[in-house]
């Protein structure tokens, strides 16, 4: 199905060995390493499988660090033996010594590859031949080979940050836990090369360490996605459409509708590399007149940069004023949804008169606009023609069939049937099942949901 090889200027890589349908899971690998977040974990969450606390299902605390917090026992007892048993010292310090949330993650994580590593050499030196994957299989087991052949960075720590990280990660008494180059290794690695673990709406839970799933390079015009699936989170790459033997299988490593500069930096602090497609031959940022910056949406429309403004430069001046303090205004603790509603809609109207329709700002605008609009029934004035101009947004930045569309035309489609529009609702519900029938299993909630309704 795939194989790994050399290129020059971009280390190893995956190439399709078979031509692969879109949709098809090109790769699947369980983790050899995983935690929950620390903020999911205040959140209430199962340590193990990431449920969420319920009214109906509350979660039971670790009896020793009163943190971590399970949905059953066979979560409590795998979770224990994979990591917690050493994760649960470093909690049991939080208290008397605060730490950061990602100084605890990183930590954490740490301590789970640590303990994975030594967990997976035993097994291999009882294994007397390690089997070689099929190669027309889809499924990869990690091995502790794969993992060290992973490439490494300088963390993007600060000194201090990696001193509190090795304190930590040196209180759980785990193993190679006081050997202070190992630890080193291990961070070098998993900084550039461990994944977000996401729900279903694509929300960050955790993060793990796949082996497998970091061979594969990073493109602005993705050919596949990443998604992961059941309790164990194991990563399931997919093909976002057809791709012919040879090519090689590519994902993005930032989300494409972040800022300009925090794509260059991101790629460029914590991945070692500038990316050198066609989004980035400008190679400055796209920044007029104090407006918010340029995104790639911008860049792939043809000669559109700040769309063609008809206001003269005193009244765009005078509207930037006025979309800035409802900005600052926007993050102010409302009594009342309907409050919010007004100044989100203030600072709509102003910015879609300023920017391109696709600005990452005027975006950031709509998804708020969109959610208080249908808590607050403006469903047919506001939630739905913002909810289309932000699905229209997405469809400029986004490669076809990718995930945050299809979710994005899901929730259109619901907030279509609330308005009554049952025909709209249609349309839209059948958008999002033709993008999440190729991002996600055929099984998964939300298309047997759609099926069920309408029996696509």
């Amino acid at each position: 199905m795939f194989e790994v090889v050399g290129v020059p200027g971009r280390g190893r890589a995956v190439r399709a060995t078979k031509a692969l349908a879109r949709g098809q899971t090109v790769l699947l690998n369980p983790p050899l390493a995983f935690v929950l977040r620390h903020e999911e974990r205040v959140a209430r969450r199962c340590e193990d499988c990431f449920v969420s606390e319920k009214p109906e299902h509350r979660l039971a605390n670790c009896s020793l660090c009163h943190t971590a917090a399970y949905c059953s026992k066979p979560c409590q007892t795998r979770n224990w033996k994979r990591a917690h048993k050493h994760v649960c010292k470093l909690l049991q310090t939080l208290p008397e010594n605060p730490q950061p949330p990602h100084i605890i993650d990183a930590a954490a994580m740490t301590v789970a590859t640590l303990v994975a590593l030594e967990r997976r050499a035993k097994l291999e030196d009882k294994e007397s031949e390690q089997a070689s994957p099929d190669p027309g299989s889809a499924v990869r087991q990690p091995r502790c080979a794969d993992f060290w052949a992973m490439a490494q960075h300088t963390p993007t720590l600060n000194s201090e940050e990696l001193d509190d990280v090795l304190q930590l990660v040196a209180v759980t008494q785990c193993p190679g836990s006081t050997d202070k180059q190992r630890v080193m290794d291990v961070l070098q690695r998993a900084d550039c090369n461990n994944f977000s673990i996401w729900d279903e709406l694509l929300l960050p839970r955790g993060a793990g360490v796949y082996p497998w799933g970091a061979i594969l390079n990073h493109s602005c015009e993705p050919n596949c996605v990443m998604t992961y699936r059941g309790p164990l989170h194991a990563q399931a790459v997919k093909a976002l459409r057809d791709i012919a033997v040879g090519e090689e299988l590519c994902h993005s490593y930032i989300d494409l509708y972040a800022p300009t500069g925090q794509r260059h930096s991101h790629l460029g602090d914590q991945y070692g590399f500038e990316c050198d497609c066609a989004l980035y031959l400008d190679g400055a940022l796209a920044e007029l007149d104090a407006l918010p910056e340029v995104t790639a949406a911008e860049m792939r429309l043809p000669g559109k940069m700040l769309h063609e403004l008809e206001c003269e430069a005193e009244e765009r001046q005078r509207l930037l004023s006025l979309y800035r303090a409802a900005e600052t205004l926007k993050d102010y603790a409302w009594s009342t949804p309907e409050e919010e509603l007004v100044c989100l809609l203030q600072g709509y109207n102003i910015l879609r008169r300023l920017a391109h329709p696709a600005n990452i700002s005027l975006t950031s605008i709509m998804t708020r606009l969109q959610n208080v609009a249908t808590e607050c029934g403006r469903l047919e004035d506001i939630a739905l023609p913002v909810g289309q101009h932000l699905a229209l947004a997405y469809d400029h930045v986004y490669p076809e069939h990718n995930p945050l569309c299809g979710l994005q035309y899901y929730r259109l489609g619901d907030v279509a049937n609330l308005a009554q529009k049952q025909a709209l609702a249609l349309l839209w519900h059948r958008r999002a099942y033709q993008v999440l029938r190729t991002t996600h299993d055929a099984d998964h909630w939300l298309l047997t949901q759609l099926q069920e309704t309408y029996g696509f």
